[in-house]
């Protein structure tokens, strides 16, 4: 009995444990038909570790992925602040291929086409009448480089992607004094300067040892002159009270150090570089690059004028008529600074305004010698004062006063009498004095009229 019981109890000992091995091996037997060789550690496709899986699971976790990569990044098509989003199916992933050509050990790329009939007629219609300015297959490459990677979604700007080898976009040229020491010293140290792709740039912080007002203004002007002919923004930039001589009006840029300074941004998406040249005098500055989608040109108007006045002082210490100027006058000045954009066939496009110069009058002063009325005198001494000398006047000719005329005293109304009274004798005339014949039209005419 006791052996017959020990041989049951081996023998389902044995069942057992052929029954659990069954289990676990037949799983591992099961997964290797299924799903053939595991990948070995740090095995990856694209971002995506497969370490340690089959091929079916990590094909279903490269799946997986891509589909997240899509819905976390899509590829966004932009032109001239218009939006294009590119369709899913743009883009296609060959999942399996890409399983089997897995490299063990080491990271893998994507297998991804592009539909390129489909992307064309997407970015033909988000760059319109300009599409043919625009490097489409570098745009397409760039697309697929991304993808292979699942990399981060990307903003492709189409401008920066405008066909052509870098060249000298605008260029200006300013004389300047040979033998300037700051100038001199600015164009050895800095033959070329980089400006980044959408960053902002400064003259001052560039040069900052620099002191002298004038030189500063001159290579500044040169500077504002050169991305004049650019789509440079210009942030900041000043002008003095009067056009120096080494520019023209509406193309001055002037700095003061540590108080005005010039700044430009560069708002495209690739970098440009301004190069400085002096040659006997005259200093060059050129901007270099990739071509601009638009040509800029421009446009200085014809300045408004502003008279200036005469301003009179009056100097007691200069001599009597004497004159003496102590500033010139200049008419002031307003001038419109713009830049017209052009198309790639040379048409306008419109008019971009830049900034208003505006120079003030600058009135004469003239100084000459005058009095100063003495107020407390009687006006009479005043009067016989030049008014130009302050000095007594010279006494002119006097002129014979006329003869003051004697009127005849009035005498009362006289009653015609009637004719048998006799008149006076002529005697009682001559006691009393004769009048003068002289005298007697005046009296005659003064005696009023006899009433009847």
């Amino acid at each position: 009995m006791r052996n017959s019981g020990l041989k049951v109890f081996l023998a389902l000992l044995i069942c057992t444990a052929y029954l659990t091995g069954f289990s676990y091996t037949g799983e591992a037997v099961w997964d290797y038909l299924s799903n053939g060789d595991r990948f070995e550690p740090n095995t990856k496709i694209a971002s995506i570790d497969i370490s340690g899986l089959p091929q079916k699971k990590a094909a279903q976790k490269v799946e997986d992925s891509i589909k997240q990569w899509k819905n976390e990044n899509p590829v966004k098509l932009t032109f001239l602040q218009q939006e294009q989003i590119l369709p899913e199916n743009a883009i296609q992933f060959n999942v399996d291929e890409s399983i089997r050509s897995a490299v063990n050990g080491q990271t893998n790329p994507l297998e991804v086409s592009l539909d390129s009939m489909l992307v064309d007629r997407i970015l033909a219609d988000l760059a319109s009448n300009d599409a043919s300015q625009i490097d489409m297959d570098t745009v397409k490459k760039q697309i697929v480089e991304s993808a292979v990677n699942l990399g981060q979604g990307e903003n492709y700007n189409l401008e920066k992607y405008v066909a052509g080898e870098e060249r000298v976009i605008h260029e200006a040229s300013l004389s300047v004094p040979a033998d300037d020491p700051e100038i001199l010293k600015f164009v050895q140290s800095n033959p070329t300067v980089k400006i980044e792709a959408q960053s902002q740039w400064s003259l001052f912080k560039q040069f900052p040892e620099a002191t002298d007002q004038s030189s500063l203004g001159m290579l500044a002007s040169a500077v504002f002159q050169s991305v004049l002919g650019t789509n440079f923004i210009v942030v900041e930039r000043h002008t003095g009270i009067a056009v120096p001589s080494y520019t023209s009006p509406g193309l001055e840029a002037k700095i003061i150090p540590n108080e005005m300074d010039l700044k430009v941004f560069n708002p495209n998406h690739t970098d440009y570089s301004l190069t400085f040249e002096l040659n006997e005098g005259n200093l060059t500055v050129k901007v270099t690059g990739k071509p601009l989608l638009y040509a800029y040109e421009p446009v200085i108007s014809e300045p408004e004028y502003f008279p200036f006045k005469q301003i009179i002082r009056y100097n007691p210490a200069l001599s009597v008529g004497e004159e003496k100027k102590t500033r010139s006058g200049a008419d002031g000045l307003l001038i419109n600074v713009s830049r017209r954009v052009l198309d790639s066939q040379g048409f306008s496009m419109g008019i971009e305004k830049i900034a208003e110069d505006f120079y003030p009058p600058i009135h004469e002063i003239l100084e000459k010698r005058y009095y100063v009325p003495i107020e407390t005198v009687e006006p009479v001494i005043n009067d016989l004062l030049n008014p130009e000398t302050g000095l007594p006047a010279a006494p002119a000719d006097p002129e014979p006063a006329p003869a003051a005329e004697e009127e005849p005293a009035s005498e009362p109304p006289v009653q015609e009498e009637p004719e048998t009274k006799t008149q006076q004798p002529a005697e009682s005339e001559s006691e009393s004095g004769q009048s003068d014949p002289k005298e007697e039209p005046a009296a005659a005419e003064n005696q009023e009229p006899i009433e009847k």
